[in-house]
Parts: structure tokens; C-alpha cells; sequence
């Protein structure tokens, strides 16, 4: 799955993957908490999606890192449902250890 969280006092968004998106969220969260994030969406993903991601986005990222400039297209394509076939649910879970914001979890139509 892939992740996109948001860190709004940076104006930052990092793009990332991972197999198991509740606990390495979890991790983000406990080892930066003096920073406020809120996760903006998660989608179905493997890493070469994640790592096309980042070259689509490259003229928006911050020293070969996983973070990116939180503008335009970058927010259009987060919050653009074409850009995938899937539908949105909240994920609860995820909302409870992000007490900031919520998390929409892309999921499938089966």
C-alpha cells in the first residue's frame, strides 16, 4: 500500500510504501512526534508504484528523500479519484492513531 501523509506545519508530504501501512504509520508517528501529521490517503500500491510516484513528482522532492512539496499537482493527483479504479472507506484504525486528521483507505471494488 502506498501512503501519502502530510505535514502541514512543513507544507510537506511523504510518499511512502509499505506491506503493513498501520504500523509503519504507527512508527512515523512515534519517532517524530513533535511533528503534526495527518495521513491524506492510502491507496493499493506496490514499490515500482511508489517509486514512479517519486520521479513523477521528482521536481517537488526535497533532497532524494521520501518528502515532497505539499502543492498543486501533487494535491490534485492525492485528492483525484480518476486516479484510480478504486473506491474510498475510511479506515478507522488508522484515524485512531492519527488523532490530527483521518486516513481515506482506497480499497478495491471486488
Amino acid at each position: 500500500m502506498i501512503y501519502f501523509l502530510h505535514a502541514p506545519d512543513y507544507k510537506l508530504i511523504k510518499i511512502g510504501y509499505s506491506a503493513n501501512v498501520e504500523r509503519r504509520i504507527s512508527v512515523i508517528n512515534s519517532t517524530m512526534p513533535f511533528i503534526k501529521l495527518k495521513c491524506l490517503r492510502i491507496i493499493d500500491g506496490q514499490p515500482s508504484q511508489e517509486r514512479k510516484l517519486h520521479l513523477k513528482f521528482q521536481d517537488l522532492r526535497l533532497n532524494n528523500s521520501e518528502w515532497f512539496k505539499a502543492e498543486g499537482k501533487l494535491l490534485n493527483y492525492i485528492f483525484d479519484p480518476k486516479n484510480t479504479n478504486t473506491e474510498f472507506h475510511l479506515n478507522d484504525f488508522i484515524a485512531s492513531i492519527f488523532p490530527h486528521g483521518y486516513c481515506a483507505k482506497i480499497l478495491n471494488k471486488h
